[in-house]
């Protein structure tokens, strides 16, 4: 499983330890799992959250760019995001 890290500076880890990066498919489980987290942090998530329904938004993004778009920080050493 990918871990999911927020605030990579937060982490002690130092800034050029980590790069910002476009989503590629791969990444949408661990993308999906940083949502639900957060949600966690505010509160929630409600009822209709689904973890499969955010990886699959994850993944329309990644694969869409009309749709949109999807930055991961990820650590150099380690490859977690």
């Amino acid at each position: 499983m990918t871990g999911v890290r927020v605030g990579a500076e937060a982490q002690g880890l130092p800034h050029g330890g980590t790069a910002l990066r476009k989503g590629v498919p791969g990444d949408e489980n661990a993308i999906a799992e940083a949502v639900g987290k957060l949600l966690s942090e505010l509160g929630g998530p409600g009822p209709e959250f689904s973890l499969e329904g955010a990886k699959q938004a994850a993944l329309r993004l990644i694969q869409d760019p009309e749709e949109g778009f999807i930055f991961v920080i990820e650590e150099q050493a380690t490859g977690r995001m």
